[in-house]
């Protein structure tokens, strides 16, 4: 049962974006049809604004709309129905209290760190396929995942981790459930929560290193 709850949930997620993209899409095609009936000028116009603006509009939505409400927020307290105006207290707690300065180190490493392992892995990889054997198919399949929108790699990889108490299936719980004799503390019950859980194979880094879960 919680298989075919999951293959249902799966199938209703890429439904709903299926349905909102071919809205969506069908939106733009009527106003570029109707642009394609205005004089030249504003034909020109109309197609640019067909095009930029789906973009722009994500920007301002996805990106620009939520950075400023969170500046806004930052300043007050923490209760909805009683927002209050505290100045820089928030900022203050998050460089003075323990589990604020770990979430601040572990955002470091995933910037820094993962951004330099990433650009010198790409470097790595560009160099040595060039001219290498069968160079055009090597470079596909590295370059295919950038083709996986971040929501579609952030399902897939969720339920991945996903442990018994959530989804009841999880594919890293169910490999390292399968291996036998893998102690627990590495995953061999099938349960370890791998997006929570700092340690691995009984080493717990210490505060503000950045756990194994990080990486």
């Amino acid at each position: 049962m919680a298989f075919f709850s999951l293959i249902a949930e799966l199938l209703g997620v890429l439904l709903t974006i299926v349905l909102g993209l071919g809205f969506f899409a069908a939106i733009l095609l009527a106003f570029y049809w109707v642009f394609m009936h205005l004089p030249g000028r504003w034909r020109e116009r109309g197609h640019l604004a067909v095009f930029v603006g789906p973009a722009v509009i994500f920007l301002i939505v996805g990106l620009a709309m939520p950075a400023a409400r969170t500046l806004w927020l930052s300043f007050h307290n923490d209760k909805p129905l009683d927002r209050e105006f505290i100045g820089l207290d928030n900022y203050q707690s998050i460089f003075t209290q323990k589990n604020t300065q770990q979430t601040l180190v572990n955002n470091l490493t995933w910037v820094i760190v993962g951004t330099l392992a990433t650009t010198l892995f790409a470097l790595v990889v560009a160099r040595f396929s060039d001219g290498m054997k069968g160079e055009r198919t090597a470079k596909s399949l590295i370059f295919f995942p950038t083709a996986i929108s971040l929501v579609g790699a952030g399902i897939t990889w969720k339920f991945i981790y996903a442990y018994q108490q959530t989804y009841k299936l999880g594919l890293l719980n169910q490999v390292t459930k399968s291996i036998p004799g893998l102690p627990v503390n590495m995953g061999g019950d099938g349960e370890k929560n791998w997006i929570l859980d700092r340690d691995f194979a009984g080493v717990d880094p210490p505060v503000p290193v950045p756990g194994f879960n990080t990486f």
